[in-house]
């Protein structure tokens, strides 16, 4: 049965990173991290975000909630990116581009939080 170090340590393997480079990242020392890997301390809610971050995952999935470890995008409404278009001749293509990929990234927490917080209300 996988557990939430199984999962951040096979994820870890797949990415190359070491355990020292996971710490870096997230601010810890290397030590604490193998405790979350060896599952003797569970992460913060903020730290199993950035883990899933740095791993190209999702919390569900390290969490054991789902085995489905991709992430969910969803498209920018068709209304931002006519107006990132039209209404924005001092950007260049490429800053809309980027534009767009951080509002999709926003509306993506956005929405996790959202469906966290039904989920704590019991709906």
């Amino acid at each position: 049965m996988n557990t939430l170090g199984d999962r951040i340590k096979n994820l870890r393997s797949k990415f190359k990173f070491t355990q020292a480079d996971m710490a870096e990242r997230l601010g810890m020392g290397r030590a604490n991290y193998s405790h979350i890997e060896n599952n003797r301390v569970t992460p913060s809610s903020l730290d199993l975000e950035k883990i899933a971050d740095i791993l190209k995952t999702n919390t569900d999935y390290l969490l054991c909630r789902t085995d489905d470890p991709t992430i969910k995008t969803i498209e920018t409404p068709s209304s931002i990116k006519a107006w990132l278009r039209s209404g924005n001749p001092d950007l260049t293509e490429e800053e809309k581009e980027d534009l767009a990929s951080e509002l999709e990234d926003y509306f993506q927490l956005r929405k996790q939080r959202i469906l966290k917080e039904r989920d704590k209300r019991g709906e």
